[in-house]
């Protein structure tokens, strides 16, 4: 079992790592919300989100930058105060490590000409969330496995696919309190739509990437990192019952004029923002400890 007590380098390697996964990936995701959403969000509603997905891309930012500096840091040796070492950056950012932040910072700013272009929105959200999704594959096991090719394919349509949810929770979140509810059934509704094939395939990339990178599904029960896993999976498990939740019975209450389902609809969005901080954090953590990504 990995030793867990984290330096304060090592510490904030890590939360630059969480904070990277879930500010770049939901900025993708709420890029692809409001193209996909566009018709059922009044204009108020929109700007909301564009100034949002402006701070998810400005964080997102700043933590790839922080993820670089506690690489230096960590190579360097002497603490924190070892990240500040100009030779040691010049080195570091042509490493893989270094291609992939710039890479991701790429993909961030592909996302920004959709705040600005209409028809721009699908082509930024694609083109952007396939290099942010791209970038969380450069370094680890899925770079130096024999299917290297494969399990970043199958990476990247993982990512992607988390992308949309989580970068929909926070819009789906503000909508449930709005006053017209048939309005926010029928988002709630193609959101449940779109969530099934979205869920199809993270399910189907996750299922096939362990049994890839474990080589069988037996190392789960009997590595530490495998049992690591299963308690990730365990919390998606949770996520799902309670997107299947909001679909099946919050949703058709909302649609119904039920007073108090938006409240209820909202703690439920809520407790799946949780588990997603949750899983996202254990997936960092992972990728950390056992240099799997």
């Amino acid at each position: 079992m990995p030793d867990f007590a984290l330096s304060p380098v090592e510490g904030l390697s890590l939360a630059a790592k969480i904070l990277s996964y879930a500010f770049a990936l939901a900025a993708v995701g709420t890029l692809a919300f409001i193209d996909a959403f566009r018709g059922f969000l009044l204009d108020p509603e929109v700007a909301t989100l564009k100034r949002h997905l402006t701070v998810l891309v400005a964080v997102a930012l700043l933590a790839s930058l922080a993820g670089l500096f506690a690489t230096v840091a960590l190579l360097n040796g002497l603490g924190l105060a070892g990240g500040f070492d100009a030779e040691l950056w010049s080195l570091v950012a042509g490493t893989a490590a270094g291609d992939a932040v710039w890479v991701r910072l790429l993909g961030l700013a592909v996302l920004l000409p959709g705040l600005v272009f209409a028809r721009l929105r699908l082509p930024a959200a694609v083109l952007g969330g396939l290099a942010v999704a791209a970038s969380f594959g450069f370094v680890g096991h899925v770079q130096d496995d024999q299917h290297s090719f494969l399990l970043h394919a199958l990476l990247m349509l993982h990512l992607l696919a988390i992308a949309f949810w989580i970068g929909s929770l926070w819009p789906l979140w503000r909508l449930a309190a709005a006053p017209d509810r048939e309005r926010v059934a029928a988002v709630m509704e193609r959101f449940g739509r779109l969530g099934v094939y979205f869920v199809a395939c993270l399910l189907a990339a996750g299922i096939v990437l362990t049994w890839l990178l474990l080589d069988g599904f037996l190392p789960l029960f009997t590595t530490s990192y495998g049992l690591m896993l299963l308690a990730k999976l365990a919390l998606v498990g949770g996520l799902l019952l309670l997107a299947a939740l909001n679909k099946w019975r919050l949703v058709p209450v909302l649609a119904a004029a039920d007073a108090g389902a938006g409240v209820r609809l909202r703690l439920s969005i809520t407790a799946e923002i949780c588990l997603v901080a949750a899983i996202l954090s254990v997936t960092a953590l992972l990728t950390s400890a056992f240099s799997l990504a």
